[in-house]
């Protein structure tokens, strides 16, 4: 390998390191930034409980951001590393190195215009080339780009990091779990947990179409409210108090099945339905009547038949 090479060697040996300490660097600021948002976006759908289309904002808003910081601080150093479009020229090379060992840039930056120019073969300008690489081997360009300098940004790291310690240490750790599993499935409607039970007191939910219906419900838990409230369809009504923890409503004249929930203290329960199923009618029916034998008369089916009246002692 001749000098020129060597000199071209050391060159791109000095920008794959430039890249690589820029994308060691970007590798720390994205994980900062990366765990801070993480955070924050679940520590605001932690107190907010938002539902699923501000749950969408959120998770598009953390995905896109984040995006931006990836491409900025870890792809574009990666693109650079792997020559991937355009990266670092020797003569961008020549002046960051210069930046660090006086005196060089200017030997470096000239040497590179005069290789160019030695495709005419003019030995005055070999000569000059030949003196240039004599002077500027020995130095390790390399050297101007200290990787070690790095991790004086671990700094801001700590700052998340210390902050997701904290949380799991003292048992909160469900503000991220939960939090970012909620925003994660933004499509997905959550209830948020209430600290008692909404608990229906009717055997069944069904009722005779064009009547009355009596629901009761009572709660159960460390906390019972005071109030409850129903909600019908898109409407809200207040619930009746029986007892303490118990509540009642009237559905009236029932006309077709109701979707209903409560509410009590901001929380909400379940969806429940109210099945109307159609009053009962009879349409036909038959009467067979046994006749005791005194009557000397024979068994008779009778067909929608009105009122009876039949010998004492007939089975009807």
């Amino acid at each position: 390998m001749n000098e020129r090479s060597v000199l071209i060697e050391k060159l791109d040996e000095f920008i794959s390191k430039y890249y690589k300490n820029l994308l060691l660097k970007g590798g720390i600021y994205f994980v900062s930034v990366f765990l801070l948002f993480i955070i924050l976006f679940s520590t605001i759908e932690y107190f907010g409980k938002f539902n699923s289309t501000i749950r969408t904002i959120l998770f598009w808003s953390f995905s896109i951001l984040n995006t931006i910081v990836f491409w900025r601080w870890v792809a574009i150093p990666l693109k650079g590393l792997y020559r991937l479009g355009k990266s670092l020229s020797h003569y961008e090379a020549a002046k960051i190195i210069g930046e660090h060992f006086s005196d060089i840039e200017d030997k470096l930056t000239n040497l590179l215009q005069l290789q160019e120019l030695s495709s005419k073969e003019n030995a005055l300008v070999e000569a000059s080339i030949e003196q240039k690489i004599k002077l500027l081997k020995p130095i390790p360009f390399s050297s101007a780009i200290d990787l070690k300098a790095n991790t004086s940004y671990l700094k801001y790291a700590i700052i998340p990091v210390g902050i997701l310690c904290a949380l799991f240490l003292s048992g909160n750790k469900k503000v991220v779990v939960d939090s970012s599993a909620r925003i994660l499935s933004y499509n997905t409607d959550f209830v948020p947990q209430a600290p008692f039970n909404f608990i229906i007191d009717n055997p069944s939910l069904e009722a005779i179409k064009g009547n009355d219906f009596l629901l009761e419900m009572h709660f159960a838990g460390a906390e019972i409210p005071k109030k409850s409230a129903i909600i019908v369809g898109e409407n809200r009504y207040e619930m009746r108090q029986n007892n303490t923890g118990h509540f009642s409503f009237l559905f009236k004249n029932l006309q077709e099945s109701q979707t209903f929930g409560f509410e009590a203290n901001s929380y909400k329960s379940e969806i429940y339905t109210l099945e109307v199923i159609p009053k009962p009618s009879v349409n036909s029916f038959s009467v067979k009547l046994n006749y005791p034998k005194y009557t000397n008369r024979k068994t008779e089916n009778l067909q929608n038949i009105g009122n009876l009246q039949v010998p004492q002692g007939t089975k009807i």
